[in-house]
């Protein structure tokens, strides 16, 4: 019997390392694409949120990366807003401004601020700024940016709501008081009732309804509004006699109504 040998062990060797590099290749492709996956799903997340993102370089203030909302909002493409930086986009952004936003951000790492944004068209809206300082492989500066052009219109109704009443409040013809339902304080009174009273607002609002009632009125008084606070009724007439600083008594026909907070009586007005 003849035989031939041939030493294979260094081809065995390299198979063995070529499977080795080839499934760590795999590995690492599998990796990679599952990386790619979880960076697209980010960066749908991302584009999809309600608030605009800014992510800026805290050294030269430009954008590192926008997402879709920024975009839509401010009316630029990602192109053109990753070519530009906040003081493209903020007119009210100056280099101190700038100083003492990075020295706060340095101090707490976060800021909350309001300002004003322009769009590409050239119209301006109001924004709340929501920023936190990123320490990875350098420092970055994350903004959330809220559009306040809806909130800013509600309290400016609100507010001219308020105007007008407070203005039907003080020329009413009759006495009007906000009075507190659990301990009959004072909270707001208007012209004509100081006159009634023949007190000043100041001194009636250091006071409570009680001081100022007949004494012979008081527990009446009193008992209704203990069932006005406990909900036994909302509205109720009926006549009362005020104290005034002189000594004299004035009649009054007063109308009461209660004002509910949270399912709870809180007030009351005393015309």
């Amino acid at each position: 019997m003849r035989g031939i040998a041939h030493d294979v062990t260094e081809q065995r060797r390299s198979e063995k390392l070529l499977r080795e590099a080839s499934e760590g290749l795999l590995d690492k492709v599998r990796e990679s694409e599952r990386t790619i996956r979880e960076l697209k799903l980010f960066r749908t997340l991302v584009d999809q949120t309600n608030d605009a993102i800014e992510v800026v370089d805290p050294e030269t203030m430009r954008f590192l990366d926008v997402n879709e909302k920024a975009c839509s909002e401010l009316g630029y493409s990602r192109e053109e807003l990753l070519s530009m930086g906040v003081f493209d986009i903020d007119p009210a952004v100056t280099d101190s401004s700038i100083k003492t936003t990075l020295e706060e951000l340095g101090k707490s790492g976060t800021l909350v601020m309001e300002s004003i944004y322009r769009r590409k068209d050239g119209i301006a809206f109001p924004v709340e700024v929501s920023m936190r300082r990123v320490r990875l492989e350098r420092d970055y500066i994350i903004a959330i940016i809220r559009d306040l052009t809806e909130r800013k219109l509600a309290e400016a109704r609100l507010q001219a709501s308020q105007d007008r009443y407070r203005e039907v409040f003080d020329r009413s013809p009759v006495g009007i008081c906000w009075v507190e339902t659990k301990t009959g304080r004072l909270l707001m009174v208007n012209p004509k009732y100081c006159e009634i009273l023949g007190r000043t607002e100041q001194d009636l609002l250091s006071r409570n309804f009680q001081s100022i009632t007949h004494p012979d009125d008081l527990a009446v008084n009193l008992d209704k509004l203990r069932r006005l606070a406990e909900g036994e009724f909302r509205h109720f007439e009926m006549e009362k006699r005020y104290l005034r600083p002189d000594g004299s008594v004035r009649w009054a026909e007063i109308e009461v109504a209660a004002m509910w907070r949270r399912l709870e009586p809180q007030f009351g007005t005393w015309p």
